[in-house]
């Protein structure tokens, strides 16, 4: 849906940066609300064209959670950040862990959202990476000792939904040989490496 009002310009004044979803209010169901947000977050960078990649993911994801709070009373804030958190994390693939702790917990201080940041980017590492490292540098962001024991269970469940749902039972095993760490850290939802 993003990518078609992009081209449409008489729908222009429905992807603003004063209101990036002023579309999906016009959406009625809950799960059509949840896919337009989902998706035109991920068109909010559009916005901020000339700046510094580091600080164009700042500025975006500010937007998409200030935005996403006026939207629909929040309800689908958390989602938002996820999605541009992992359609963000896409360019920085090489960057180490702390990077993206470090710009999650720079874009909000409530625990909930630098979370969701945290899963989002999770994933944008596992989707984005090649396929010879991206689960790794994912795992590498759920073990890393600059995130809470919370955000570590909910990194390593979203990873290992990913994982499951991604390998065959072979593939699965020569995966979980990828994460030690997070095979020893006795994490209920990694014990599928044990």
């Amino acid at each position: 849906i993003g990518d078609w009002l992009s081209f449409k310009s008489g729908y222009g004044a429905l992807f603003t940066q004063e209101d990036p979803f002023a579309f999906c209010s016009y959406v009625e169901e809950d799960w059509a609300q949840l896919g337009c947000a989902w998706e035109f977050s991920k068109r909010i960078p559009s916005f901020f064209t000339n700046e510094d990649p580091e600080l164009k993911t700042a500025h975006s994801l500010r937007l998409a959670i200030d935005a996403g709070a006026d939207f629909a009373q929040g309800r689908y804030l958390e989602d938002i950040v996820t999605s541009l958190a992992h359609s963000s994390a896409y360019q920085y693939v090489l960057r180490e862990p702390e990077f993206f702790v470090q710009l999650c917990r720079k874009v909000s201080s409530l625990p909930n959202l630098q979370e969701k940041c945290i899963i989002g980017m999770m994933n944008g590492l596992l989707a984005g990476g090649r396929p010879e490292n991206g689960p790794e540098r994912a795992a590498r962001l759920c073990a890393s000792d600059r995130i809470s024991q919370r955000e570590r269970v909910a990194c390593v469940e979203s990873l290992t939904l990913n994982v499951q749902n991604s390998y065959n039972p072979l593939g699965m095993r020569e995966v979980c040989q990828l994460f030690p760490q997070l095979a020893q850290a006795s994490l209920a939802p990694w014990k599928i490496c044990s």
